[in-house]
């Protein structure tokens, strides 16, 4: 096939990436850049094709499996995501673990950081938790989105090696510490409770005021108010009542530095989103 334009598939990867590839020598010098660029431009007519594509060369370029050689700590004992096997699981019982601060309305804002859909509140007065598998107070900070090509792969943990359609993480820092700054420098800085979502024919009317902003935040870095007052409530703590049976283990932050800092509460019981939504 005629040898394609190197520089077309750089601009590609920038626009469906948010990097600048071409500030990153590896990019320019791996011989994988044309082998993927012909296949994008003489093999892939769809725009899934070429999403895949691209998605397979950044992950075989800079993805996770690299990460370890510029951050040593994403190489360590407790990384996440993981599998989990139920299988492998051992019962244990915990004290409640409480919500705090959830109820009533709380004044809260979408950014588009780049990578995904970022909710942060306006209030001082934002929800906790403690109990469970954490022996102090949890404070909020924020919660994101993770989700992928289709509504098969899409969570970043799995369960009994099945991945779902969508993950939300919502990151809670260690009161006592003062600062979501300071916590992070912390072995026990941070708790993230994940709610796995499994995409159904039936909306959620808890996104429904997410999806029909998400259009305002195109660009990177924007961010709006989101109509609804009562959306972290929903979010944070969706079903009290299940909130009880969750997975929990030691692990790290998902992107680097990968920093070994978090108890991860994995509720059992997924969610449901619309395959539109």
């Amino acid at each position: 096939s005629p040898k394609c334009d190197r520089k077309d598939l750089l601009h590609c990867l920038a626009w469906k990436q948010n990097v600048d590839p071409e500030t990153e020598s590896s990019f320019r010098n791996d011989a994988r850049v044309e082998h993927m660029c012909r296949i994008w431009k003489h093999e892939s007519t769809r725009d899934d094709d070429l999403s895949l594509t691209v998605q397979g060369l950044m992950d075989s370029l800079i993805g996770p499996s690299h990460w370890g050689k510029e951050y040593k700590t994403c190489s360590g004992k407790y990384q996440s995501p993981i599998d989990i096997e139920e299988k492998d699981v051992t019962t244990m019982t915990f004290p409640e673990l409480q919500f705090s601060g959830v109820e009533g309305s709380h004044k809260a804002y979408m950014t588009n950081n780049g990578h995904t859909v970022m909710i942060q509140s306006f209030d001082a007065n934002v929800p906790s938790i403690s109990g469970g598998p954490i022996n102090s107070t949890y404070v909020f900070q924020q919660l994101h989105f993770h989700w992928g090509q289709n509504d098969n792969l899409g969570s970043e943990d799995l369960i009994n090696n099945h991945s779902f359609s969508m993950e939300l993480h919502v990151v809670f820092w260690k009161k006592e510490h003062g600062s979501y700054d300071e916590a992070i420098k912390r072995d026990d800085g941070l708790t993230v409770l994940g709610y796995l979502y499994q995409a159904t024919d039936e909306p959620n009317p808890i996104f429904e005021s997410i999806v029909q902003q998400i259009p305002d935040i195109i660009a990177v870095d924007s961010n709006i108010t989101i109509s609804d007052n009562n959306v972290l409530k929903k979010l944070v703590a969706p079903d009290i009542a299940s909130a009880q049976n969750y997975f929990t283990y030691r692990g790290s932050l998902t992107t680097p530095p990968c920093l070994e800092i978090v108890q991860w509460i994995d509720f059992v019981k997924p969610q449901h989103i619309s395959h539109e939504q």
